[in-house]
């Protein structure tokens, strides 16, 4: 007892040692236990942010602005992704910010919020939304030239030339691949088929694409890829058995295989001229007219149309019945009033591309898309020549009509242009990736990865829209997008337009959408069914005993099993008559589902007997019944006396016996009686 009372003091000191150094961790590294406990992960939305302070304070009644963080939420309609934080709460007894004091380094790092979140290829395009399917998207448009490519306009004029998209839009616009994928179904394994492309219905020339392949998955289904197909075509494709016989065939466009469509929209028309409308290479345009118009037909003025069809017509104002123009129609357009309300909302549609050019003029981008930022300094021509060559740190003038931007083959360039309020902004020579800017040919689908924004920023960093004018001399790749802005087309180009006015008084616009997909994917489908023929033989000596019927019947059985036993499910029954001439014709059915199994039974044929044989045809197999005929026999008379007497005599022996036996039976009851 006296050796633990002496421990007592030693064991007070240990624990008052303990309690001291317990307080001294704390004081060091508890604010490093709290962020842990508070840090959302890498992948933590901006959500985390808003719960964890209040609207103008931290916790600790520090102002967000005093803790060093950017927790501004980005205001993107069209960027998608999350924006991290990191909470570090000080030490509540100094008061004093150890946000950087004894942090491992992983949580330094992430002590600076992250930028604004990253745009995409695909977050672009959903911001430009339905304009990308037009080359020219404006709220005034004033044609003084010829174009190839669809508009959608709130108010057009039309000085000359023609609008709409022609076959090298398509051509150009890029390629398409076809999947082609062939189910032959368990029965047609083994055998071979043939795929053939032709760019025409009557499969003249060369084909474009073939591929024989034989069946050799278990389920019977193949697939083939036909690639790099030209977009403006109408292309031919036939399935053939391996005698060269069409099992099936259909034809596909690559019209509606790309991000391009035919569709024009005219709500008002300030001027017009006859025949604007140009045919859409081989497809059908579709023109839609706000509803202050309605159509006339030539041939009989007093009928109004709604929608039309093939012929001519008049494009005539309500108001005051002013003839404005022929449109021509045919096969190639087609034209219609909107009855109710215009389908494209202008205003709204120029509020988004508004956004979407602020969001572009300063956010951050994957590494698939190029920025370039380029700040004008200066007025005149060579302005935008000087802030690109600038941004590129080059100082060889002639370096973008030269060499021009590099850009990767599956890269995407946004070119970013703060006009710095000047009223006038000239678009330079400029080579993309190596292509000419009055390219016009199938290089220039670089125009579809290309972007040019217009805009004002001051030096704070606050965004208007450009108003100014963008002119464009002497040819571009790209679209350009400048919603509040008037853009001046002088030398033909490739890309598209998205502004508040657009005029071409001496320039061709060639549609080039910006495009996310550069090879987009068709899938066709051919299903080959079962068919199933019937091969009669006889073997009757040439019908010697003159017993042929003069018809049979079979039946057709399909069952998933393969027991011989189970005849499955009656599918049909036919009659096969004889020909005139004696002979047995084959029958065949077709289009049979390609999978499980079949049996041919034939109806008995009195004399004879009947077996099968299968054998392989092209698409299908063959039943062979072969029919043997069985003679009856009857012995011939050879003389004597007969057999009558014979069978008299059996009768009289088998009466004589039956009664001696009841004689004999009777005598021995009487004998023990």
């Amino acid at each position: 007892m006296k050796s633990i009372k002496r421990l007592k003091p030693f064991c007070r000191c240990i624990k008052v040692f303990a309690l001291s150094i317990a307080t001294v961790i704390s004081l060091v590294i508890g604010p490093v236990v709290k962020t842990y406990a508070v840090s959302p992960p890498e992948s933590s939305s901006a959500e985390i942010t808003e719960n964890t302070y209040d609207e103008a304070t931290q916790k600790d009644g520090t102002s967000k602005a005093e803790s060093g963080l950017n927790t501004d939420k980005p205001e993107s309609s069209f960027a998608s992704g999350s924006t991290e934080a990191v909470v570090v709460e000080s030490d509540s007894n100094s008061g004093e910010d150890k946000s950087n004091q004894d942090v491992p380094k992983e949580s330094k790092s992430n002590l600076k919020q992250s930028s604004a979140p990253k745009f995409s290829i695909d977050t672009i395009a959903d911001g430009l939304g339905v304009v990308k399917d037009f080359a020219v998207f404006a709220q005034y448009y004033t044609m003084s030239c010829h174009m190839e490519g669809n508009i959608a306009v709130n108010n057009f004029e039309v000085i000359s030339g023609n609008v709409g998209n022609s076959n090298k839009v398509f051509k150009n616009i890029g390629k398409f691949n076809l999947n082609i994928s062939i189910d032959a179904g368990s029965l047609n394994v083994g055998r071979t088929y043939s795929v053939y492309i032709f760019d025409n219905p009557n499969r003249t020339g060369n084909p474009v694409f073939k591929k024989e392949l034989t069946i050799t998955d278990a389920n019977g289904s193949e697939h083939i890829t036909a690639t790099g197909l030209d977009a403006s075509k109408v292309y031919y494709v036939f399935l053939l058995d391996s005698q060269n016989n069409i099992i099936s065939q259909s034809n596909v466009t690559g019209e509606q295989a790309v991000s391009s469509s035919n569709d024009s929209y005219i709500k008002n028309v300030i001027a017009f001229k006859d025949e604007v409308f140009q045919p859409a290479g081989d497809f059908q345009q579709r023109v839609v007219f706000g509803n202050d118009y309605r159509l006339n037909s030539s041939t009989d003025p007093q009928k109004t149309y709604q929608t039309t069809g093939d012929g001519t017509y008049i494009l005539i104002r309500k108001n005051d019945g002013k003839a404005l123009g022929k449109i021509g129609g045919g096969t190639n357009n087609k034209v219609s009033i909107a009855t109710e309300s215009f389908p494209i909302d202008f205003d709204g549609i120029f509020t988004r591309l508004n956004s979407l050019s602020s969001e572009l003029s300063s956010g951050d981008f994957n590494s698939n898309v190029k920025v370039i930022n380029a700040e004008l300094k200066s007025s005149g021509q060579n302005a935008l020549r000087n802030a690109l060559l600038e941004a590129l740190h080059e100082s060889d003038i002639n370096y973008l009509d030269k060499t021009g931007i590099p850009l990767g083959e599956d890269q995407y360039l946004v070119i970013n242009v703060n006009c710095n309020g000047y009223s006038s902004v000239t678009i330079p020579q400029c080579k993309i990736g190596g292509v000419d800017y009055a390219s016009w040919d199938e290089k220039s689908v670089i125009a579809g990865r290309v972007i040019w924004n217009f805009f004002n920023k001051d030096r704070s960093g606050n965004y208007t829209p450009y108003s100014g004018n963008v002119n464009e001399n002497s040819g571009m790749l790209g679209t350009i997008l400048a919603p509040e802005a008037e853009v001046i087309v002088n030398s033909s180009m490739t890309g598209a337009i998205y502004a508040h006015k657009v005029k071409n008084p001496g320039g061709e616009i060639h549609k080039m959408t910006f495009w996310p997909s550069k090879t987009v994917t068709r899938n066709l489908n051919f299903n080959i069914p079962y068919s199933l023929t019937v091969k009669k033989v006889w073997s009757d000596n040439n019908d010697a005993a003159h017993k042929r019927p003069s018809q049979i019947i079979i039946d057709l059985y399909h069952s998933e099993s393969g027991d011989a036993g189970i005849r499955g499910t009656l599918l049909q029954t036919v009659t096969i008559k004889r020909n005139a001439d004696g002979s047995w014709p084959e029958y065949t059915f077709t289009n049979l589902p390609n999978s499980g199994f079949y049996k041919v039974v034939e109806r008995p044929v009195d004399g004879y007997v009947s077996n099968t044989t299968t054998s392989k045809k092209a698409c299908g197999d063959i039943i062979t019944i072969t029919n043997t005929y069985l003679p009856t026999y009857t012995l011939p008379s050879v003389g004597g006396i007969g057999t009558d007497k014979f069978t008299s005599t059996g009768l009289v022996s088998i009466i004589s016996a039956a009664l001696f036996l009841i004689i004999l039976r009777r005598r021995d009851k009487a004998l023990i009686s």
